[in-house]
């Protein structure tokens, strides 16, 4: 799909995207990460962002589809099954093949309220 055939809308968003992407591939590739545990073939490190956050990134082989690993983590009907601080989920809109932007709810927790996410 050409650019132009994006709404103004759709593209103010894919730039966003396309940010959040640049600066996700520098922090992943930074050596500065702190192993954190392992298991299974799979290895998590964690490493404090810019914004004072804590990120986390895993290193390994899931015996799963991408699109099964999508649905886990998007897709309301399961992604509420097992993470209880999540209030709602929603798709948003798909805007490319295999390109989503889904809304995300977390309930209020102790001294933290709810937070709302858009991931693309």
């Amino acid at each position: 799909m050409d650019a132009a055939d994006y709404s103004s809308t759709q593209r103010q968003l894919l730039e966003k995207c396309l940010f959040k992407a640049k600066e996700w591939r520098e922090m992943r590739d930074d050596t500065d990460w702190k192993h954190y545990h392992e298991e299974k073939k799979i290895t998590i490190f964690t490493k404090d962002t810019p914004r004072k956050l804590n990120a986390m990134k895993s290193i390994g082989e899931f015996p799963f589809t991408p699109m099964q690993v999508w649905r886990c983590l998007m897709d309301g009907r399961y992604r509420t099954q097992y993470d209880q601080n999540i209030d709602k989920t929603q798709m948003l809109e798909k805007w490319a093949a295999n390109s989503y932007f889904c809304y995300q709810r977390s309930k209020a927790m102790f001294m933290v309220s709810s937070r709302d996410f858009i991931i693309c």
